[in-house]
């Protein structure tokens, strides 16, 4: 048992957080007083505290980014459900219109060049209403983008997708 110093409770060691440099090696304050306390400090310089997380994050976006892919290296199973969470999603509504995609029609698409650049390579074929926004699975719905450019379009409807990249090209 241990008497929090701003509550004055006496309350059991596990209702304490840890603290190395204290006798016990516990704090001197309860959980729910520490908690209040971290959140008057947060009030108090908030801020403050948010200018110099927006300046940390800009400086430090590498070292943030590579951080992020040793997560997800580390930890694949932890993102493939998310992933597979996703792709079942984008499998029911595709089951759910089921369409009769003909050879002919595939070589009809693959055939025309890439609808923003041109290009005739690493063709790829693309939903103009993504699936994600209520496209259908069907020929009426289908274009050509090479690889590039199908990646970076992702799930956006082509004007979404030309504005990013003029504003891209403005900087």
């Amino acid at each position: 048992m241990k008497t929090c110093k701003t509550c004055k409770k006496e309350l059991p060691s596990l209702s304490f957080g840890r603290l190395k440099i204290s006798p016990d090696g516990l704090n001197y304050l309860c959980k729910p007083c520490n908690s209040a306390r971290g959140l008057v400090r947060y009030y108090e310089k908030k801020d403050e505290i948010i200018a110099h997380t927006h300046e940390y994050r800009a400086e430090n976006y590498e070292h943030r980014i590579e951080i992020e892919r040793k997560s997800r290296a580390k930890n694949k199973e932890k993102w493939r459900l998310a992933r597979n969470a996703r792709q079942s999603i984008r499998n029911k509504v595709v089951q759910g219109e089921k369409y009769l995609i003909l050879p002919k029609d595939l070589r009809r698409i693959y055939s025309s060049p890439c609808l923003e650049c041109g290009s005739t390579e690493n063709q790829s074929l693309d939903h103009t209403i993504p699936i994600s926004r209520g496209g259908s699975h069907g020929v009426g719905n289908f274009s050509t983008l090479c690889l590039p450019c199908n990646i970076s379009k992702q799930g956006r409807f082509f004007s979404e997708w030309r504005y990013a990249k003029s504003l891209i090209l403005q900087k």
